[in-house]
């Protein structure tokens, strides 16, 4: 269905509020002025109400895939063009960026009057497009040679321009010799990006994350304790000290020791799809994440990282011990029919476990799941009673 679907903490339900918003894949997702901007594959919206409505921008050109806002100013990038408003989104206006290849999700940057955007080169434009000019291309340090990976993105940090490619190569422009220094070789990984978390500069790839808070001059690799095995937090983003990123398909993870160890922040199961593209935003103290053809979801609960897992989502459930590494139990309350079912998830929405539970103790041995939270429910005559755990190992 059209429409905009709002999660409650506290019933662990979501549901439609508001229409305006189609159920499009979302490309990506900023705050800015105390508005919310959404780009879909087909158009781009914006929110004045944290989200409960949503208006057409206007925006002259469609499949923006990232923003750059200063002031009134707001810069957004697709395929071949760039576009701005330097009215708040008032009036739009658009340059070609004349690309010889085109490069699917492109990124851009902005400071201090220069845009910089990845195309088929790396190009920044001191008139807001009107003239383009082209970095020297990445060197590659493998054959001597050149190389630019249409996959990899740029970030501006510390008023300097860094770049990664898909191969894992870091590299930092250097205005003054006009040059790229390669920085670091992570190992090969795919769907490299950069993040800026504060003090932090962070490479996230395929199951690697590496950080530096000197510059590029040294690069460490968090321990990423707690996350589900073979996984790593895209679309990063920073509040209060912690680190949020979406891992998996239903789940949002925080840490909040730079990357180390993280626990499960959110953890949803279908429609809820996140998407390795559609970014996380936050507003009023209100996190928004944009999905995977379910358009923008807006989570209201506390910033902080869980100290244990609420299990008691229906009068009298009961779920112990948790975490568990072995034997999970769950106490059925009295009212509930004796013909239940249970059923357990992973965190990709996958069933792991499928059993009836015909007495109000029901057993579920979960000694071959892997580390992991998991959402679960008991579905009876009187209804469905949900619950969540962790595995340990």
């Amino acid at each position: 269905p059209e429409g905009v679907a709002e999660y409650n903490p506290v019933t662990n339900t979501s549901q439609q509020r508001v229409t305006g918003i189609y159920p499009h894949y979302v490309y990506t997702m900023a705050e800015h002025n105390n508005r919310l901007y959404c780009s879909t594959e087909q158009n781009v919206f914006i929110s004045n109400d944290e989200g409960n409505t949503w208006q057409l921008a206007g925006v002259p050109q469609t499949g923006v895939t990232d923003f750059q806002f200063s002031g009134d100013t707001i810069m957004g990038v697709t395929d071949n063009y760039l576009i701005t408003s330097f009215d708040n989104g008032s009036t739009w206006s658009f340059t070609t960026l004349y690309c010889h290849t085109n490069i699917p999700f492109k990124t851009i940057e902005y400071e201090n009057g220069k845009i910089y955007v990845n195309s088929d080169s790396i190009k920044y434009s001191t008139d807001f497009g009107a003239t383009w000019y082209a970095l020297p291309t990445l060197p590659d340090s493998t054959n001597g040679g050149t190389h630019y990976d249409k996959d990899g993105v740029i970030e501006l940090f510390n008023h300097r321009l860094y770049a990664v490619n898909n191969n894992g190569y870091i590299f930092r422009y250097d205005e003054t010799a006009t040059k790229w220094d390669i920085l670091f070789k992570a190992p090969a990984a795919e769907h490299y990006e950069l993040y800026t978390l504060g003090n932090a500069l962070v490479a996230s790839g395929y199951h690697q994350l590496w950080v530096t808070y000197n510059d590029g001059a040294t690069w460490q690799r968090p321990a990423m304790q707690g996350l589900p095995p073979q996984t790593t937090p895209h679309n990063l983003t920073t509040v209060n000290g912690l680190w949020l990123g979406t891992c998996e398909n239903y789940a949002v993870y925080a840490s909040a020791d730079s990357g180390n160890t993280w626990s499960p922040f959110y953890i949803g199961t279908p429609p809820f799809r996140a998407s390795k593209r559609g970014g996380l935003a936050i507003l009023n103290n209100k996190l928004f994440a944009g999905t995977h053809y379910q358009s923008v979801w807006k989570y209201e609960g506390s910033f902080e990282i869980p100290t244990g897992i609420k299990t008691l989502t229906h009068a009298n459930l009961l779920v112990y011990p948790n975490p568990t590494d072995n034997l999970l139990y769950i106490q059925l309350p009295e009212n509930t029919g004796i013909a239940s079912t249970l059923t357990i998830y992973n965190s990709n929405g996958v069933l792991v476990i499928s059993q009836p539970a015909t007495t109000y103790l029901t057993t579920v041995n979960t000694s071959q799941l892997p580390a992991g939270l998991y959402p679960g429910s008991v579905n009876s005559n009187s209804g469905i009673s949900r619950f969540k755990f962790i595995v340990t190992r």
